[in-house]
Order: C-alpha cells, then structure tokens, then sequence
C-alpha cells in the first residue's frame, strides 16, 4: 500500500495562491491606448463608448471611455473585446491600484448578456480622466452684498439714519484656481462691491476692487458636485462719493483686506458646474480724516456676499 504524506505547510501555500490568483481576475480590465489601464466592472459595450465602474468604488459613479481609446477589455471569465484602432502589448502597461478584491461576480447579473443590455445609469462621466477633478477651475459670480459695519457714532441721527440704510448693495467677481490632487488650489480672486442711496437730493455712493491671491479646499461628493472652502488677502482699493447739489466729497484710496469663502457647486454637464457661496469680507481703510479727538476715520469694509455663477 502506498501512504501519501502531506505537507499541510505547502497546501495552505497553494490554497492561498489559487484564491489570490482568481481574486486577481475577479474584475475586468479595460487596457487603454495611453497605456494606462482601469481595473473596472464593465456594464455595457456600446459603438461609440464603454461604460463601467471602478472596481475599487463599485457603489460609486458610473464613468464612460470611447471605444476609440481603447485596443482590448479582458472580462473576468477570461474572455475579451478587441477593438478596432492601436492595439499595443499589454506588457508592461501600468494597472490602477485596486484596494477591494471581493467583487461578487452576481451584484450586477454579471454575463456577456446582461453586459450589452445593462442600462447605462444617469450620472455618467466622459473617461476617468475627465471627471470633475480638473486641474483647473473658473469661476464667475454675481449676488447680493450687504455691509456689517457700524455707521460712526459721531454722526448725527439723521445721517447715521442714511448710512445705515445704504447697508444693501450687489457683489460681482471671479476666480481662477490650480488644484493639486490633495484638493488644494492656489489661484487668484477679483470681488467688486456696489452701494448707493439717493434721499433728498443727497447721493452716496461706494465702490470698492478687490484683487488678491486665493488658497482654495475642495471636496468631491459621490455625484462629483464640489464643496470647498476659501481664503484670500490681497489689496482693495476703497472709492466713496457724497454729493448734494454742486457739492461733492470724495475718498480714495487703497489698502489690505480678506476673503472667506465657503460654496457649493453642483455639476450640470461634463466640467460645466452651477453654484452659490458665501463669502465674508473685512478690512479697513484710513480716511486721513480726524475725528473729534484727533483720531483717523477709518471706513471699515467688513460685509456679507451671498451669490450665485457659473464654474467651468
């Protein structure tokens, strides 16, 4: 009789071999012509566009590749598409770092059949590559602002009366940022504000130009809309008109002041975004005039933005 000894070292080492090596073709492979491929989960092969999901993010958005940008897909059963166009080798190409390797093979009815005719979901994305985590960001916006600083108590009742109701005004700007893949942008900001009153023939008037270097975080959501926050400190240059009849006043001049931003956007089509923010501003301007302790007026900017654009 022969006895068969077993090294139970060496099957566990071959068990756990076997199940690492079919973890590895539990997803689909979607080689692209740049070279860099997608471990993904493909639900519908079309003419023109190949949609699927990342395989490490299988409850999350629904991406889209042109069939143009890809030379092969290699399914989990082993099977493939070959597409027309650069078919490469895939030796050597690089493979996105997957960290979840449990896919279960029957979440999505996974079959050549159910494959062609999945309905491809809402919230598709033109390419991995293209979704909203751009590197750049415009921004144009347009609201309403309204000033939180005190009127001088110095004033008489009548005219703190009319400077406190030319509290309300409008805001309009824009922004460009860079973004680093941390979700950090440094870019630039320009805020312009607008105030004015007419009462009884006397007209009050202020403008103010703000420029300045921007710091900006950002956040994705699972439907790629964009929460961020911001901060900037920069110049602003201060103009304020008083006139009554043929007499006029006028103050300009420049100084330091700062943004705080906090906003959301919501995506509209490709990189193409709709959003509101607000914003608190603040800084203070000397008027070169003397109070009646010989002291510097000084015209605080600090007010409240709440306004609505366009991103791109």
């Amino acid at each position: 009789m022969l006895k068969i000894r077993l090294n139970f070292g060496k099957v566990i080492a071959i068990a756990i071999c076997l199940t690492g090596s079919m973890t590895i073709f539990a997803q689909d492979i979607i080689y692209r012509n740049n070279g860099v491929d997608v471990q993904a989960v493909v639900l519908l092969v079309g003419t023109d566009y190949v949609h699927y999901k990342r395989f490490d993010n299988q409850n999350g958005p629904t991406y889209r590749l042109r069939t143009s940008e890809i030379s092969m897909i290699r399914y989990e059963d082993g099977s493939r598409d070959v597409f027309d166009g650069v078919s490469p080798s895939i030796e050597g190409r690089q493979q996105a770092p997957v960290n979840q390797r449990n896919y279960n093979r029957n979440n999505y009815g996974y079959s050549r059949q159910s494959r062609q005719q999945y309905p491809p979901p809402r919230n598709i994305y033109d390419s991995q590559d293209e979704i909203s985590t751009n590197t750049f960001r415009f921004a144009v916006d347009a609201g309403f602002s309204y000033r939180i600083a005190k009127a001088y108590s110095e004033l008489d009742g009548l005219a703190r009366d009319f400077f406190n109701k030319t509290r309300a005004g409008f805001v309009y700007g824009g922004d460009i940022h860079g973004f680093f893949p941390i979700g950090l942008g440094i870019g630039a900001k320009f805020t312009g504000h607008h105030y004015t009153r007419t009462e009884m023939g006397l007209k009050y008037q202020v403008n103010t130009y703000y420029l300045a270097p921007s710091f900006m975080w950002r956040t994705f959501t699972q439907n790629l809309d964009v929460f961020y926050y911001g901060f900037s400190v920069g110049y602003v240059h201060f103009n304020e008109k008083l006139s009554y009849a043929s007499d006029m006043q006028l103050f300009d001049k420049g100084g330091i002041g700062t943004t705080f931003d906090l906003g959301y956007d919501i995506r509209l089509k490709g990189k193409t975004f709709a959003g509101f923010k607000l914003t608190f501003t603040t800084g203070n301007i000397f008027l070169d005039i003397k109070d009646s302790s010989g002291n510097d007026l000084v015209e605080s900017l600090a007010a409240i933005d709440l306004s609505v654009g366009f991103r791109f």
